[in-house]
């Protein structure tokens, strides 16, 4: 088996309209950068077709393509912590499945991080064209993400990784999941590029107030647990 170069971990809720182009987009990229790469789509109880849809893409490109299913809506940081314990790539990619971000914009994370060696590297959007919850939502994260680790201008679901970051995310379940924590707690080197964002096309985002105040709740939680309780952040729950 080839090594594989790039992991791209993408959470999928109600997106089936956009999978065949996503995946066609980040099959065209990796092929002009001739990097190998696999893309792991961890399906979060979506209501639409996606299943369908990533099942078919799957017997098509059986080496590119993994997919989990799970068994209930868990939310986007599950999500993406399921598929990042997966990842064999050497570099992990993580994005969203609407296309408002471009595969194409892959390449900025790449070169930031050969210019500053970073083992976590964030997009950001100078122009974001998300809705006012989640502009809300991106806001309290930074602020309060910038109040105890290293200050970025921005930070997204749009990131890359080192493997040597991702394995240490592998030991273990963490007693407060929210990924960002994890990912600054153990990044030696963090940084950021901007990158492009695009209106959304197909859809309209799964966020709402009451998921955002989940989020944000989990988000103080584990900044206290941080606090006040560091060697418990990652603790196995069984």
């Amino acid at each position: 088996m080839n090594k594989i170069d790039y992991s791209i971990v993408i959470p999928v809720y109600n997106s089936g309209p956009t999978l065949v182009q996503l995946f066609n987009e980040l099959d065209e990229f990796f092929s002009s950068i001739q990097q190998n790469f696999e893309i792991i789509f961890v399906n979060d109880f979506s209501s639409d077709d996606s299943k369908s849809v990533i099942n078919q893409l799957k017997s098509q490109y059986p080496a590119k393509i993994k997919l989990f299913n799970l068994p209930g809506n868990k939310g986007q940081h599950f999500a993406t912590y399921l598929g990042l314990k997966s990842a064999k790539g050497e570099y992990v990619v993580t994005m969203d499945d609407d296309l408002q971000v471009k595969p194409r914009e892959i390449l900025k994370l790449i070169n930031q991080q050969k210019l500053t060696q970073g083992d976590l590297i964030y997009g950001y959007f100078q122009d974001k064209k998300h809705g006012k919850i989640q502009n809300l939502g991106s806001w309290l994260v930074l602020s309060l993400i910038s109040l105890i680790f290293k200050p970025l201008k921005g930070i997204s679901s749009f990131r890359l990784l080192k493997k040597d970051l991702v394995h240490q995310l592998k030991s273990g379940k963490p007693k407060v999941l929210y990924l960002d924590i994890l990912l600054n707690y153990h990044a030696a080197n963090p940084d950021c590029v901007e990158v492009a964002h695009c209106i959304r096309e197909f859809g309209k985002s799964g966020y709402n107030y009451f998921k955002l105040f989940k989020l944000f709740s989990q988000l103080v939680i584990g900044i206290c647990i941080l606090k006040w309780f560091p060697s418990k952040l990652s603790t196995e729950v069984n």
